[in-house]
């Protein structure tokens, strides 16, 4: 860090000096009385990394990061600047050169970390923000002042890295022979098989130790628990013939009466709910609809799920209300060949023209297929899908819990991306398990067999972004 210091008197004697030979040539010239800051940015940072090496040894390596990417925001109000985004994990704070701007080209001192002293702030010294920082600036006329605090905001945890928390352990859970879990904002439900029968488990996400048996005011059959959605807050199920939904898990009410020929509920949507037909049809029940209306696939329905399928909605992008993934297995029976599963896209462009666009299939082909796995979980997670399953199924022969795979092109290729990986501790069945995420991004994963608990979240997935941008009128200081 550069050591000049210049004592403020000297400081301002030159100032008053050049603003006394300016006025010799101008006897007019009048110099304003307001002080601002008016930008303030970064040039190129260091950053500094742990990586492990081919010997298992920990060695750090150094990169450079261009500053001038953080935008900073100034808050004339309450004299802030600071960085909504923060700056990566590893940036040295202590080392930063800046470029500060202000008002009328007023002086601008730096206060020291340690004492009451200034010092003159030039462009090219560095400048230590592990810390905030008072900078200082005068109004040409010398009369006035104001006092700025800087915040640098850097990352305090590695953006890509998962932590996992084992909650607790629910022998309740545990004798689940196979189960689904899903969440309404922060409140977790677990349908699962117990005794021939669907029963329901719900703990609120910030007592997930606490589980509840429910007891639904209707009869849930031994295929309900895999026949659950969530639409808007709510839980949608089909129960035999009876389409339903509930608040809470607990009071259902009947939405429609459907046909014996359907026999899973896959999906529900803007639209309304999607139901798969024994006839290898997708149907639509609209919503405050009664009747169903088969809707169009561009590809054989002998390629639709009939076991393991997961339905994500993903976030609409531009022109298209919402775009609908269905994901799962084929019958083993009857596809014992496959090695894949199967992935199906519906656009939903808008309600008027709901059966225009078809259920589109991705066929599975190439090394970055999604493979078929054994009671086959997919979530939507940091802008993708999230998929993880027990062993291969057919002619996949992967391992149970081998890979998480990820995809960020809507189900198009899955990738092995090394940054989720499962807790050392985990223990399940593959046969029953349930994955899920709620209103935080935290990934939820219950555990047939052990009971085992698990609450998990990529660190970036918890960080969130101040869109505030101020851009008051500066002010006179005092």
């Amino acid at each position: 860090m550069n050591k000049r210091l210049l004592p403020l008197a000297v400081l301002f004697s030159t100032i008053w000096l050049l603003t006394s030979c300016l006025k010799n040539d101008d006897a007019d010239m009048d110099y304003p009385h307001d002080t601002a800051i008016t930008a303030f940015s970064l040039g190129t940072l260091n950053r500094y990394q742990t990586t492990l090496s081919s010997k298992g040894v920990d060695s750090t390596y150094r990169t450079t990061v261009e500053g001038k990417q953080y935008g900073f925001s100034i808050d004339q109000n309450n004299a802030l600047i600071f960085n909504a985004d923060s700056l990566p994990y590893g940036v040295d704070a202590k080392k930063v050169v800046c470029n500060i701007t202000s008002k009328n080209s007023g002086v601008i001192l730096i206060k020291s970390m340690t004492s009451d002293s200034l010092r003159l702030y030039a462009a090219t010294d560095s400048v230590d923000f592990s810390v905030p920082r008072v900078i200082r600036v005068y109004s040409s006329s010398q009369e006035q002042f104001r006092d700025y605090t800087i915040r640098l905001n850097v990352h305090q945890e590695k953006a890509d890295e998962m932590k996992w928390n084992l909650v607790g352990t629910q022998s309740q859970l545990a004798n689940l022979t196979a189960m689904k879990a899903v969440t309404v904002t922060r409140q977790l439900y677990v349908f699962g098989l117990e005794n021939g029968q669907t029963t329901v488990y719900s703990a609120a996400s910030s007592a997930a130790a606490q589980w509840q048996k429910l007891t639904p005011n209707v009869v849930l059959d031994a295929n309900a628990y895999k026949n659950v959605a969530v639409f808007q807050g709510k839980l949608y199920l089909l129960n035999g013939t009876t389409v339903l939904s509930s608040a809470d898990g607990k009071t259902w009410n009947s939405v429609a009466a459907v046909n014996a020929n359907m026999q899973s509920l896959v999906a529900v949507s803007g639209l309304g709910v999607h139901l798969l037909g024994t006839d290898a049809k997708i149907y639509l029940l609209k919503h405050g609809e009664t009747q169903l209306a088969p809707e169009a696939l561009d590809a054989a329905g002998s390629y639709l799920p009939t076991d393991n399928w997961n339905a994500v909605v993903l976030k609409a992008e531009s022109g298209t209300k919402e775009n609908v993934l269905l994901i799962g297995n084929r019958s083993v029976g009857a596809y014992a060949g496959d090695a894949h599963a199967v992935v199906w896209n519906r656009l939903i462009l808008d309600a008027a023209n709901a059966l225009a666009e078809p259920w589109s299939y991705y066929a599975a082909e190439g090394q970055y297929a999604l493979p078929r796995l054994v009671n086959l979980q997919v979530v939507g997670y940091d802008g993708g899908l999230l998929a993880l399953g027990g062993t291969g199924l057919g002619a996949a022969k992967q391992k149970a819990f081998e890979h998480f795979y990820y995809s960020g092109d809507g189900g198009l290729t899955w990738k092995n991306n090394a940054v989720y990986q499962l807790p050392k501790a985990f223990n399940s069945s593959d046969t029953a398990f349930a994955m899920t995420v709620d209103a935080d991004n935290n990934i939820w994963m219950v555990c047939g067999g052990t009971g085992q608990v698990w609450k998990g979240r990529k660190n970036s997935a918890g960080w969130q972004k101040t869109d505030t941008v101020f851009t008051s009128s500066s002010s006179s200081g005092s």
